[in-house]
């Protein structure tokens, strides 16, 4: 797959929060999945993305993470496969502060892959 500079995967973004009231019998309440949305991945060149994306199903499970040690970003926020072997990018700069802070907060959230494509017009990275 060519994924030319300015282009981006979209990835639906999953949160999971618990229900305030008990479950019956006083069991704990189980945690629900809320849409958030879909991100843009950029960094995708840089990364071998192009490598690894097309062994990926549509609606393979990715994990978010966060990466205040990076350089160039402190609040840069890593898109890599389940298994964490890959990271396919980063999540874009417009998008990457809330969810920075939700796992910050030690959110649980959830991403998976959307399509194999890139997503042509997307920002310029940063």
């Amino acid at each position: 797959m060519d994924l030319p500079r300015r282009d981006a995967l979209r990835v639906p973004l999953l949160g999971r929060a618990g229900v305030a009231a008990p479950a019956a019998g006083g069991a704990a309440a189980a945690a629900t999945a809320l849409p958030l949305g879909e991100m843009a991945v950029v960094g995708l060149r840089y990364h071998g993305a192009r490598d690894v994306l097309p062994g990926l199903a549509e609606g393979a499970r990715l994990v978010l993470r966060r990466e205040p040690w990076n350089r160039r970003d402190a609040s840069a926020v890593a898109v890599l496969t389940e298994d964490r072997a890959h990271r396919l990018g980063y999540l874009s700069r417009d998008e990457k502060e809330w969810v920075a802070s939700l796992l910050d907060a030690d959110a649980d959230l959830r991403a998976e892959l959307a399509a194999h494509t890139a997503v042509a017009g997307t920002p310029p990275e940063g």
